[in-house]
């Protein structure tokens, strides 16, 4: 099967991790996982993945301060759309992807 790209899962829950990461998987997704923000941010730099699924509240670097790093560092074809306050108290997650 073809890789249909690379995505970065970012959360502190262990489980929460796995269950994203297994179910892009088995949609033919390679998936990198990061337990907070600090790994985040070394991974996106290293494999530049297509997308970004993070946790809005983590220990270490929450995944809003992710988020506005990356932004500060311009990484070309890339957009962030940080969620609403009702997408934040009901899910927790923002989405980071390259523009096609």
């Amino acid at each position: 099967m073809a890789v249909a790209g690379r995505v970065l899962v970012c959360d502190d829950e262990e489980l929460v991790r796995w269950s994203l990461a297994e179910g892009l998987r088995s949609q033919g997704f390679e998936v990198l996982e990061a337990p907070n923000g600090k790994v985040c941010l070394d991974l996106f730099e290293e494999f530049s993945p297509a997308a970004l699924l993070i946790d809005v509240r983590m220990p270490e670097m929450d995944g809003l301060t992710c988020l506005r790093r990356l932004r500060e560092t311009n990484h070309p074809g890339q957009s962030c759309r940080e969620p609403d306050q009702q997408q934040r108290r009901h899910h927790g997650t923002d989405l980071l992807q390259r523009q096609q």
